[in-house]
């Protein structure tokens, strides 16, 4: 799909980190304006793995989401819609996204 800024660079954070992400953006001189906003990311918290989310298994489980792979599959969902600026990341309206979402067999 198509990114915006910022949701490309929370994409970057997840799979390879901050420090790498830096090293790959320092080693072009042009993008001295993406590590600026790598790190106003960074600096706002900005949600980027699923750790840093404000729900777990247990919360989506919690709505309905059936235990197993589903859990894993919908908390991907959620972090993807975190980082597309969707939904916040906040534990009831991440809940409710689910609700909203959920397909009728998870």
């Amino acid at each position: 799909g198509v990114y915006t800024e910022d949701a490309y660079l929370l994409r970057l954070l997840r799979y390879i980190g901050p420090i790498l992400a830096f090293d790959y953006l320092a080693i072009r001189e042009s993008h001295k304006d993406t590590i600026r906003l790598l790190q106003q990311l960074l600096n706002a918290g900005a949600c980027y793995c699923l750790p840093m989310l404000a729900v777990n298994g247990a919360d989506v489980m919690s709505v309905g989401v059936a235990k197993g792979c589903a859990v894993g599959r919908v908390l991907n969902e959620l972090l993807d819609a975190v980082m597309d600026g969707v939904c916040r990341n906040e534990r009831e309206a991440l809940l409710e996204y689910v609700k909203k979402t959920k397909k009728p067999v998870q």
